[in-house]
């Protein structure tokens, strides 16, 4: 009876410390302001996602600058993009889906009209060396034809798995920090040469939307096990 109690009160613990230290990064990348569009006839809606922090990109159409406004720290971990890029602000309703970076495709002529660089550069730094996270990519709308393309760590990664029109999508992979403690990404939009098979000469969408990422840490072996063994521990004792 007393080692239950006790290999419960272990399991109980290292849930606690799992759902501590978990989550390290959550971000929402929009626009820096709630300006209209102009051309489009929509109002623009900047808002964040609960429990998310705010990457803020200059707006696209809405002038002659490009970039972000400033990178992203949250306790000692950094986010932040080194190339042009711009951004939709969305017209509100689901945070992470409406407001996004605009990613040019790789191979359509107007693929930097709206101001940003291809390939996008962007970094996360202040991790420690040689370590597993996970991390997940979430798309803006129409990700059936609006894919993305990374490049994490030499890692390749495609965003894409939508098929309606009008669709989110986010994918979990697990990246291993470089000796500095940094995980170095790329990112292009997938065009429809690559989702649907057409000639990139006539592709309609010449972008991907990238809307957000969450950075999380991989728990050790040994906090699964206390885990398991807490979540063993207490069914048996509700089932007693």
């Amino acid at each position: 009876m007393k080692s239950r109690k006790i290999l419960y009160v272990l399991g109980m613990l290292a849930m606690m410390v799992s759902m501590a230290n978990a989550a390290l990064l959550n971000l929402d990348f929009q626009t820096a302001d709630s300006v209209d569009y102009p051309g489009w006839g929509e109002d623009a809606v900047v808002e964040t996602a609960a429990g998310y922090t705010a990457f803020n990109v200059e707006q696209l159409g809405g002038g002659t600058d490009a970039g972000p406004v400033a990178p992203v720290t949250v306790d000692g971990i950094t986010f932040e993009i080194t190339s042009n890029v711009t951004g939709w602000a969305g017209e509100g309703g689901d945070d992470l889906l409406e407001d996004y970076i605009y990613v040019p495709a790789v191979d359509v002529a107007d693929g930097t009209s709206f101001g940003s660089s291809n390939p996008i550069n962007w970094s996360i730094t202040g991790l420690d060396a040689d370590t597993d996270y996970y991390l997940t990519l979430y798309s803006g709308p129409f990700v059936g034809w609006r894919g993305l393309d990374f490049v994490i760590n030499g890692v390749a990664v495609q965003l894409d798995q939508g098929t309606g029109v009008w669709e989110h999508a986010h994918k979990t992979v697990m990246i291993t920090s470089d000796a500095t403690g940094a995980i170095l990404g790329t990112v292009t939009g997938a065009d429809f040469s690559e989702l649907l098979g057409q000639d990139p000469g006539t592709a309609l969408a010449a972008e991907g939307n990238w809307g957000g990422l969450d950075l999380a840490e991989v728990p050790e072996p040994a906090t699964m096990v206390l885990l398991g063994l807490g979540g063993l521990t207490l069914f048996r004792r509700r089932r007693s």
